[in-house]
């Protein structure tokens, strides 16, 4: 650009220029966003529709810069159409803004060059510059509340959407990557919670095809935020209140994919321990999917000089050697050990096939302990015997004799369905080739792992951590 990167309009600040009959102008009332102008010769732009364009061209632009706006020179440089902005829908969670860069000479978002045909994501407070840096024409307002809850670090890499989930430690809103467009899931885990970077400091050390990916995390004063790969289907939980229940050939499709993680984990020497269908993602709102296990803010990792004993889970998912803990003092804690995940996983296998889970109504916890549950219901469905075998593998009390994930990938209804494990493959293959290449992903592992502060919580198992229902 040259001198260009000094050219300046004839009016132009980083503050408002914007006099106060401008300001004083109401709002349209169904107007989803704001353009406030940083140059006198604009004016207040209310967004009402889903397509603008912006540039010096009489036809076809809604927002017309003129020679009243910048000298000769700056309008010399300034395109036709210049930038573009866009409101999209994203899914059933809310519309997304972009910005476009159709220019020749450069539109800036907050005093970075976004390049020709690139999109970026418009959020609240961003200004928008042309031609170079410093000729800001417009700040971008958001009427959504939702940003303002959000703190300045996050604000700065992400536009922050609709909540995807809620759980005891936090949240996860659907958020994109501003310079990229790129879609996350972003958790919110609350900074008084004691395992608040026990899960970046889990996933840090993971890679596998069926468990999230955690791209990075941004710590701040009251919350840490993870930065996870975001799977449109929503959750396993959510699967099965849609469709009351899954065919057999399903639930194999999709826990087919759960066991390979969790023996991934187990063969690491971690332990989920809150494995549920709400802890399941699916690439799509069906059973043929490809499967993410997601939520490890309860995982551990189990060495010589560290055990399962904190009493610890979802109710309906706890094995019966978890309630051995739960009024016992900290000193005569009885560990447990991870097939507690396979105890919790013949529940999930046995909800999705009845639509039901086995242990519910009162007096639960003595159920759960007593190993009491209706196979007759999985009967009604015509549900094979390999399948209610399996279940009986794992729903066992004993958990010496209990399956493990070995036995269980090992089970005849897994091993002998090879027709199943062809579908998972190109399930996955398919998933795969969709995803835009991030070029950055395994150095922010790296950095991740390195610029995580270890607390106490990482090494022992003592906090108190609530139960989820």
């Amino acid at each position: 650009m040259g001198d260009l990167e000094v050219l300046t309009p004839l009016i132009n600040s980083q503050d408002s220029l914007c006099s106060q009959d401008q300001i004083s102008n109401p709002e349209t009332t169904n107007a989803w966003g704001r353009l406030y102008p940083e140059n006198e010769c604009l004016k207040i732009e209310d967004l009402v529709k889903d397509n603008y364009n912006a540039g010096r061209q009489t036809n076809d632009v809604d927002f017309q810069f003129t020679k009243q706006c910048f000298s000769l020179k700056v309008m010399n440089h300034i395109s036709k159409i210049h930038f573009t902005i866009n409101r999209e829908k994203i899914g059933t969670l809310d519309h997304v803004v972009f910005i476009t860069d159709t220019s020749a000479n450069g539109t800036f978002l907050n005093g970075e060059k976004i390049g020709k045909d690139n999109r970026w994501i418009l959020s609240n407070n961003d200004k928008i510059s042309i031609v170079s840096k410093t000729n800001y024409v417009y700040t971008f307002t958001d009427k959504r509340s939702d940003y303002l809850n959000c703190p300045q670090k996050v604000r700065e890499q992400f536009a922050v959407y609709g909540v995807l989930g809620r759980g005891t430690f936090g949240e996860v809103r659907l958020a994109f990557e501003k310079k990229t467009s790129k879609c996350f899931a972003l958790k919110k885990v609350n900074r008084e919670s004691c395992i608040v970077l026990r899960e970046p400091d889990i996933l840090s050390s993971l890679s596998h095809p069926n468990i999230v990916n955690m791209e990075n995390f941004i710590d701040t004063t009251d919350a840490i935020y993870i930065t996870l790969e975001y799977m449109p289907g929503g959750t396993l939980k959510q699967l099965i209140e849609n469709t009351k229940r899954l065919k057999e050939s399903e639930s194999k499709i999709i826990l087919y994919q759960v066991a390979r993680a969790v023996q991934y984990l187990h063969n690491r020497s971690i332990a989920h321990r809150d494995l549920k269908p709400g802890n399941i993602l699916l690439s799509y709102k069906s059973p043929l999917s490809v499967v993410k296990l997601a939520d490890f803010g309860l995982s551990k990792k189990i060495t010589e000089n560290t055990h399962l004993k904190t009493f610890c889970g979802s109710l309906a998912y706890l094995a019966p050697e978890v309630f051995s803990n739960r009024k016992l003092v900290t000193q005569s804690c009885i560990n447990y050990t991870n097939k507690v995940d396979s105890w919790s996983f013949g529940v999930i296998l046995y909800e999705c096939l009845s639509g039901h889970k086995p242990f519910v109504g009162d007096h639960i916890e003595e159920k759960i302990i007593k190993g009491v549950y209706n196979l007759s219901k999985l009967k009604l469905f015509n549900t094979s015997n390999v399948a209610q075998d399996i279940i009986k593998q794992l729903l066992t009390i004993d958990y010496n004799i209990r399956f493990d994930f070995d036995k269980i990938l090992k089970h005849t209804w897994f091993e002998k369905d090879l027709l199943m494990k062809e579908k998972v493959g190109n399930l996955m293959a398919e998933f795969s080739n969709s995803l835009m290449p991030s070029h950055k992903y395994s150095s922010n592992k790296e950095n991740v792992a390195k610029k995580i502060k270890f607390c106490s919580c990482l090494a022992q198992d003592t906090c108190s951590e609530s139960i989820r229902t």
